[in-house]
């Protein structure tokens, strides 16, 4: 009895020693799991999961926005450099003009009217060797000259550059890209008025004369002279360019909206026109075209549903217009515009175009007349006076809209380009003024 006693409790002692040893290592293993790092802790608490996600998505999220941002300031640093170095060519080749002969811009001038071998410098070529050839007819009556580090289509060679010498004994015909609400009709209007120039535009198939069989000067209201064709349209250039009034000599001046037609049909080599315009700020220019639209019944594009939209809904409609600059110099006016096109606009500016701004119209017609040699209309001076006053007369945008007006922002997003091309111009137009300070 006592041996079996005494082996029932060992027995009982070695369970109870085995009991808290279990306990002790379970108390151990839940320590050792409270303490582990990582993963296992994680999976142990759903909400820990979640913030652990979310975090992580806005960590990717971050770095791709920094990474796009990276990107795009190099972008914007590259158009920057490429801009300044426009500017930087566009500055030497006016220096050219001015300086390089070591004359005052008074004397540049004289020299240019003196000059007697202006048709055999047209008639030059620059090969790709650098060398200067005689340029020969092409089946089509007209020479192609190829311009070296240019962007500029072969159309416009057809007219002159800026640094080709001119005087009024040239060959060469002013034409005057005619841009809508931007003081375009006034300047036609006071050359016709103040300064009695015979003028190419739309006034010269009125009173029956879109049927004449040959190009003749024709005098309508006022005493005003023009040539009986309309260099505003298509059809109208086409007309005009059978009667080569390049070549007629008959056109003082030649006026249009469309400078990529015009300068492909109406001038040749030999014969070229001298391009000028009036740019005036897009956003004013835009607000002012919908103001007029809206009751101009007597325009080809006038649109009834004008006549009843506010702004805003015009702003966001269809029917108002994006980059209308960029896309007529280009001529580009449903595909979309990329960055190589904002180069070459300003290249044709820089190269081509004697830049007026209608915030300057009293210096721009200034220029105009000095470069031209239109004459001073000092017997009829305040004739000038009236057209001046009449094409400053204008609301700026400010008056018309805010700038954080919906209908605002969105007609900056629709011309972007050509609100860049016209702050480029306003540059221009400070640079050019250099070849005319000595007349002041």
């Amino acid at each position: 009895m006592s041996r079996k006693f005494a082996a029932d409790m060992r027995k009982s002692r070695s369970r109870k020693r085995h009991s808290k040893k279990r306990v002790v290592t379970s108390i151990e293993s839940d320590a050792r799991a409270e303490q582990r790092p990582g993963i296992f802790n994680l999976l142990r608490n759903p909400s820990t999961v979640l913030f652990s996600a979310i975090f992580m998505v806005i960590f990717v999220f971050h770095s791709e926005v920094v990474r796009s941002s990276r990107f795009l300031n190099n972008d914007l640093l590259r158009q920057q450099e490429r801009e300044q170095r426009n500017m930087k060519m566009m500055q030497e080749e006016l220096n050219n003009i001015v300086d390089s002969s070591s004359v005052n811009s008074m004397q540049y001038w004289e020299e240019m009217k003196s000059s007697t071998n202006k048709q055999e410098l047209a008639l030059l070529e620059v090969n790709d060797e650098g060398r200067n050839d005689f340029a020969g007819d092409t089946p089509n009556g007209r020479r192609d000259y190829p311009v070296q580090n240019s962007l500029i289509p072969e159309i416009f060679h057809n007219l002159a550059d800026l640094t080709e010498p001119y005087s009024n004994a040239d060959i060469h015909t002013p034409f005057f890209w005619h841009i809508a609400k931007s003081g375009g009709t006034t300047i036609k209007h006071m050359y016709s008025d103040c300064y009695g120039l015979v003028e190419a535009c739309e006034s010269g198939i009125e009173e029956g004369h879109l049927d004449d069989q040959s190009l003749q000067i024709i005098t309508l209201r006022h005493g005003w002279t023009f040539l009986n064709v309309d260099t505003t349209t298509p059809d109208g250039i086409e007309r005009a360019a059978q009667f080569n009034i390049a070549l007629s000599g008959k056109a003082d001046l030649i006026s249009s909206p469309l400078p990529y037609m015009a300068a492909s049909k109406l001038f040749i080599q030999g014969h070229k026109g001298r391009m000028f315009t009036v740019l005036r700020d897009p956003i004013q220019r835009a607000v002012s075209l919908f103001h007029y639209l809206q009751k101009a019944k007597h325009e080809p594009t006038y649109n009834p549903a004008l006549q009843n939209m506010t702004l805003e809904q015009y702003a966001f409609s269809e029917l108002v217009e994006s980059n209308f600059i960029t896309r007529t110099l280009l001529d580009k006016m449903e595909a979309p515009l990329e960055e190589i096109d904002f180069e070459i606009a300003q290249d044709i500016l820089r190269r081509k175009v004697l830049v007026g701004l209608l915030d300057e119209l009293q210096e721009s017609i200034r220029r105009f007349e000095l470069y031209f040699h239109f004459g001073d209309p000092a017997p009829n001076a305040t004739c000038k006076e009236h057209y001046v006053k009449t094409g400053s007369n204008r609301q700026s945008v400010s008056q018309l809209l805010s700038a954080d007006a919906p209908a605002y922002v969105e007609l900056k997003r629709k011309n972007h380009m050509d609100l860049r091309l016209y702050e480029y111009a306003v540059e221009l137009f400070h640079i050019q003024g250099s070849m005319f300070e000595a007349a002041e």
